[in-house]
């Protein structure tokens, strides 16, 4: 299963238990799910920021001041 398999599962998963009156603990068990592991990605697919790629940071080269600094863009 490829990584956009599994966040598909996965959000199937969280859903289903959105849906049902059962606490996480007991919708887990009664499916055979690992408690942690539900819980590991009911937070990865509620991040704002989980669909975030990795971007290049780029430095530029200023004239050195008295004082080291580095800015980030």
């Amino acid at each position: 299963m490829n990584q956009e398999q599994k966040r598909a599962h996965w959000a199937a998963i969280v859903e289903q238990q959105k849906q049902s009156p059962l606490s996480i603990k007991q919708f887990c068990a009664d499916r055979g799910l690992s408690y942690q592991t539900f819980h590991y990605w009911s937070k990865r697919l509620s991040s704002p920021d989980s669909t975030q790629t990795l971007q290049p940071i780029i430095f530029n080269e200023h004239e050195q001041t008295k004082a080291e600094s580095v800015i980030i863009t």
